[in-house]
Parts: structure tokens; C-alpha cells; sequence
């Protein structure tokens, strides 16, 4: 990753996140799940933990949960249903063996101990038809998130981290496709926040996570995933004579045009000309004021894109 870039990025990043406030969010979140694990999970007895139980905690875990309210703190979007989520809680309330093999891996330090662990969990669940063991991780990463959000990165899809690896140039020491779901899991995990601490962001597991996929930087490394496998067709907006591009009142800019100017700025700074859609450039140059020559009135879609002057 560039290095001019990468300082932009943080500094952009550093400036608008709380790291403080947002972890001491997930120091009740985490003493929450520990006690839900604890006096509900790994109780003794075999009744049905409820429904309502169970979704307080799912409101920690997934993006996605019923009843989540708008801008709380969520672990992941982890594509599993809530029902999923219940089925879950009560299948390890009954099976204690499957339940304490789950206890271990939250407990475990040593990254080596603990990819053997998952690895142990995924066969002795092999059978079992609940989605703790499946090829992406998401169940699983989800929950070792909400036990330990200091020590565990919320990006809890492998396809993500893998693309992630990529994307922060970081050598695995072993063969990723033929190694096995505990180390690509446990090692992954320590791997990706020591590169990410490189590029000089500081914190909680959840802070790192939460740069990596702050707008700017998740541009320039999912887009990998979009294309993978696909042709890419790219659509460029002409402007008519109907439109009425004018700078809107600062109040008005979403988020997306915010980002769209910081990634301009940044872009300008390493040398390059910039393109905006018709249709946001007003708002977002309200945000961005580029020197002469380095706003762009068409996009040479046939060109390649190099420095300018180059």
C-alpha cells in the first residue's frame, strides 16, 4: 500500500473516530455476551433458552438482527438468519461437549493452540447442520468478536480477510488454500492487525477493523472481491443540460460525498487528475477545493491512469 496514501488515510481516520467511546461500548458488549455464555449457554440443564435472550445477544453479533436500533455498535453483517442464531445458542446449551470445545477456543492465547481447537470443532461438528463450522468463518469469527473485541477482528468472512492479506501485502507462512480453517482463522487474525498497526493505526481489534473498513480504505481493497471472477463494466454519467449542478448547503452532504472528497484530496496530493460524477461534483467541492488543472471535465475511460505530467 503507498505510504503517502496510508498516512492520509489514518490521519483522516484517527481524526473522526472516538476509538475511546466505542470501547467502552464494547466492554459492556463483551461483559454481556460473557455472561449470557456463562449463565444461559453453559448452564446446567437442557431448557430452551428464549427467544428474547437469545436476541439481545444477536443484536451484538449481527448487523442484520431484528430489532436493532440505528447506530449501535454491531460486531458484523454476518449473513446468518436470526433463527440460525437461536438454533445455535440452544444446540450448545445441550450438547456440553461441542459447547465447551467452543469455551476453549474463547479462552485460548496461543495462536497455535487455538487453530488446533478450531480445528477440533470443525470435526467434531462435522455432522451438525447449525452453520458454526462453515467454510466462511462468519459464525464462528462473530462470536470470538463479542467475547473478545480487543483481541478479535471483526472482519469475520475469510473471503474478506484473504482479500485483506492482499491488500496489506502480507505473506501467510503457510499455503493459504491448502491450509486448514484453524489457522487461516487464528493466524489471519493475529496478521492482519500487526500489518495494519504498521501502517500506524493504534487501538483495539475493533478499531482496526473499523478503519479497514471506514469507506476510503474498503474502496480500494473490496473492489478486488466485486471483480473477482467477473467482467467489470463501467458506466460513466453524462451530464445534460437538464441537470443543475449547484453547491449544496453543507448540512446537506452525505457521508458518500464526504468520502468522495477525501479520496479526491488524496488523490490530488499523490499527482493525480480527479473525475466526480456530474451529479455530486457541486456538493462534494463544497467539501475540496482542487488547484487549477486537476479537476477533470470528462473521464478518458480508454486511457490509463498515471500521475499527471507523467
Amino acid at each position: 500500500m503507498n505510504k503517502s496514501l496510508a498516512q492520509e488515510l489514518v490521519s483522516k481516520f484517527v481524526q473522526s473516530y472516538d476509538s475511546t467511546a466505542k470501547d467502552k461500548i464494547w466492554q459492556k458488549q463483551s461483559a454481556d455476551f460473557r455472561q449470557f455464555w456463562s449463565q444461559r449457554v453453559l448452564a446446567p440443564g437442557k431448557e430452551t433458552i428464549s427467544d428474547n435472550d437469545c436476541d439481545a445477544i444477536i443484536r451484538i453479533l449481527d448487523y442484520s438482527a431484528k430489532g436493532k436500533t440505528k447506530g449501535c455498535e454491531v460486531v458484523a453483517k454476518t449473513m446468518i438468519p436470526q433463527i440460525v442464531w437461536r438454533k445455535l445458542f440452544n444446540i450448545l446449551h445441550t450438547d456440553k461437549k461441542l459447547a465447551s470445545l467452543v469455551d476453549s477456543i474463547f479462552k485460548e492465547a496461543d495462536i497455535d493452540r487455538k487453530a488446533q481447537l478450531i480445528d477440533d470443532l470443525y470435526v467434531e461438528n462435522a455432522a451438525g447442520k447449525n452453520r458454526l463450522t462453515g467454510e466462511s468463518g462468519n459464525m464462528l469469527n462473530a462470536l470470538l468478536v463479542a467475547y473478545d473485541p480487543v483481541e478479535n477482528l471483526s472482519a469475520v468472512s475469510m473471503k474478506h480477510r484473504e482479500a485483506l492479506m492482499d491488500f496489506l501485502e502480507i505473506e501467510p507462512p503457510f499455503d493459504w488454500a491448502s491450509a486448514s480453517i484453524g489457522k487461516r482463522i487464528s493466524h489471519s487474525n493475529e496478521s492482519i492487525q500487526e500489518a495494519t498497526r504498521v501502517l500506524g493505526v493504534t487501538g483495539s481489534a475493533r478499531t482496526l477493523y473499523r478503519f479497514l473498513y471506514s469507506e476510503p480504505v474498503s474502496n480500494l481493497w473490496q473492489d478486488t472481491i466485486k471483480r473477482e471472477g467477473k467482467q467489470v463494466i463501467v458506466t460513466v454519467p453524462k451530464k445534460t443540460d437538464a441537470e443543475e449542478i449547484q453547491p449544496a448547503n453543507k448540512g446537506e452532504i452525505r457521508e458518500s460525498l464526504q468520502m468522495q472528497a477525501i479520496l479526491a484530496d488524496i488523490g490530488s496530493k499523490m499527482g493525480f487528475q480527479i473525475w466526480l460524477p456530474p451529479s455530486d461534483r457541486g456538493r462534494v467541492l463544497t467539501k475540496w477545493t482542487p488547484k487549477a488543472g486537476i479537476l477533470l471535465e470528462e473521464l478518458p475511460v480508454t486511457s490509463i491512469c498515471r500521475p499527471a505530467g507523467a
